[in-house]
């Protein structure tokens, strides 16, 4: 398709430039040497007015009248050459023919920006829609939007019926985030043809960036019903379903749009994503594999891979994917603070900051790499510094409500919990929808010892997102806290069903089962944990409280031991363990 419509496009060049010829052929020699004038006049105005400021107005006339003659002498043998030699151009200088057509027509923009448009608009006759159509689409690909959306305009001028026009523009205001502007234009190109799928998975793109999901699903709908065999518009609809948390709906999506186009990495690589949202690892890594036999120079697919390996604490694998993934785009911040992310669990946390600052190096402008760095210096206790990181990432979108969270959470380990309450609650005034909001909030309530409406908030947080096993754990410990061991296992057993792999759960579950004398239990699941997670201290010092319980002193503190390991700066490690030797 593309090579027909390169195609298309030079041929149609190629008649505009044999009808110039013929008309100028057909022309005096007087004319056409006014229209290279014409032409000469507008380069040199072009060139005088970035000199304006620096040469008087004297000075600018002379230095008119000197350009004036020796330009005309060059764009007289410029023109007639090129006349000569159009018909057997070759494709490279047939795309040198249109650039050089498109800096005139960008100069004729500037011009009109200055109110002179109509002066220059008699020299631009020749140009019908589809040439500024196709100018546009230049200038997009090249970055260069709000000049494409001036030529967008001026082809729908010219032609207002080409509902191709309005979908171009509209991807073009979708690249730029307006996207009130870009759904105007996706509506527009629907209203002149409502029969092309295209322009309905072009709305629904518009209207998924507006979190307007359940219209881009209609939308999408519509797509899928113009056009069954189009795999772009299951891939849409996946994706819009996966932001809604409707995960199975995902699957089945992402399973048709594999059955459509089965060689398209992309369908394995939104699929894995979902299956890793479900903490379904295992199938999660198999289909991130599957998208990287298919196309192996894409760094995501690693990220992604890396990302899932990072939920299975499996950090040293997690390393090397996201280092492939660097190897393959080191351009991309999101690589570094993956890496970083990773470091971060494994304690390494000043390999962590450093990776974090790499990232801003290469994005100095996302939002989300300032949060990371914050969230690092929390795990470091360097709780004011984190808190300027947390504004900083604020600053640069305040819409986030993950950031009102994270420094809700760092002002409650600060003990500033009214601070706290207030950022939590602007979280939650950003994104009501959002379960690990109300997650947030309770956590502070708990600190208040405010256990009734903390549990109110974790009931909420379950109910926007029932899924989540975060919200069920913390509901079993607001349960532990008000001495309700019974409920509170109920619903670690419940967070463990979600998640399994969550090593935290087996060691809040394992406390729990201590505190009511369940102590073989209680070991079981402290095993649990550290197999989950052999790096964590706090399970190993658990451990070895439970087998002190249970008078097993030589375990206790052969446990006492590897949790100072692991940890050598918690005193109450050594304290324990003292008070074991003493007895």
């Amino acid at each position: 398709m593309e090579f027909c419509e390169d195609y298309q496009n030079n041929l149609r060049i190629s008649r505009i430039q044999f009808l110039q010829i013929l008309n100028q052929m057909n022309q005096s020699s007087r004319i056409f040497m006014e229209n290279v004038k014409l032409i000469t006049i507008c380069k040199l105005k072009k060139e005088l007015y970035q000199q304006k400021k620096a040469l008087t107005k004297k000075e600018q006339t002379i230095k008119v009248k000197e350009m004036k003659i020796r330009m005309s002498k060059q764009m007289i043998k410029y023109q007639l050459k090129k006349k000569i030699n159009r018909f057997v151009d070759t494709q490279e200088q047939n795309y040198k023919t249109i650039q050089n057509r498109l800096e005139d027509q960008i100069y004729y923009n500037e011009k009109g920006k200055k109110n002179r448009f109509e002066e220059v608009s008699e020299n631009c006759d020749t140009l019908d829609s589809s040439d500024y159509f196709y100018i546009a689409k230049i200038l997009s690909s090249m970055n260069r939007f709000e000049e494409a959306l001036q030529n967008f305009d001026y082809a729908i001028s010219k032609n207002p019926e080409n509902s191709d026009y309005y979908y171009r523009k509209a991807n073009t205001l979708q690249k730029m985030n307006r996207f009130t502007e870009a759904l105007e234009n996706n509506n527009s190109a629907i209203q002149k043809n409502p029969e092309i799928s295209e322009y309905y998975s072009g709305k629904a793109i518009s209207l998924i960036e507006m979190n307007r999901l359940e219209e881009a699903l209609e939308s999408l709908d519509l797509a899928i019903q113009k056009n069954p065999r189009d795999s772009r518009s299951y891939f849409g609809k996946a994706i819009t379903l996966k932001k809604m948390k409707r995960f199975d709906e995902a699957l089945e999506n992402y399973d048709q749009g594999i059955l459509k186009v089965s060689e398209n990495s992309d369908f394995y690589h939104g699929k894995a994503n979902t299956l890793s949202d479900m903490n379904r690892y295992e199938e999660a890594l198999e289909n991130y594999t599957l998208a990287i036999s298919k196309n192996p120079e894409n760094s995501t697919y690693y990220f992604g891979k890396a990302n899932t390996l990072n939920k299975m604490n499996r950090f040293e694998e997690a390393l090397e994917n996201f280092g492939t993934a660097i190897s393959k785009n080191p351009e991309n911040s999101d690589n570094y603070r993956g890496k970083a992310i990773s470091l971060s669990k494994m304690n390494r946390l000043e390999a962590a900051l450093e990776n974090y600052l790499l990232a801003i190096q290469k994005n100095p402008e996302n939002s989300d790499l300032y949060a990371g760095i914050a969230n690092t210096l929390n795990k470091m206790n360097r709780f004011e510094e984190a808190l300027e990181y947390y504004d900083s990432a604020i600053q640069k979108n305040p819409e986030n409500s993950q950031y009102y969270q994270s420094k809700a959470q760092t002002l409650k380990q600060m003990n500033r919990f009214q601070e706290a309450l207030e950022n939590q609650d602007r979280a939650i005034q950003k994104y009501p929808e959002d379960s690990d909001q109300y997650n947030g909030k309770a956590s502070i309530l708990q600190k208040l010892n405010r256990f009734e409406e903390a549990l109110e908030n974790y009931c909420s947080a379950i109910e926007k997102n029932p899924e989540n096993s975060n919200n069920f754990a913390g509901k079993a410990q607001t349960l532990y806290n008000m001495q309700r061991f019974e409920d509170a296992l109920v619903n670690y057993d419940i967070a463990i069903s979600k998640n399994p792999q969550n090593s935290n759960y087996y060691g809040d579950k394992a406390k729990t089962l201590s505190d009511m004398t369940r102590f073989e239990e209680a070991l079981e699941n402290y095993t649990l944990a550290i197999q989950k997670n052999p790096e964590n201290s706090d399970y190993y010092f658990g451990k070895a409280n439970t087998l002190n319980k249970m008078n097993r002193f030589e375990e206790a503190l052969e446990n006492y031991n590897l949790a100072i390991q692991k940890n050598p700066e918690n005193s109450d490690y050594y304290f324990n363990k003292g008070k074991v030797q003493s007895e």
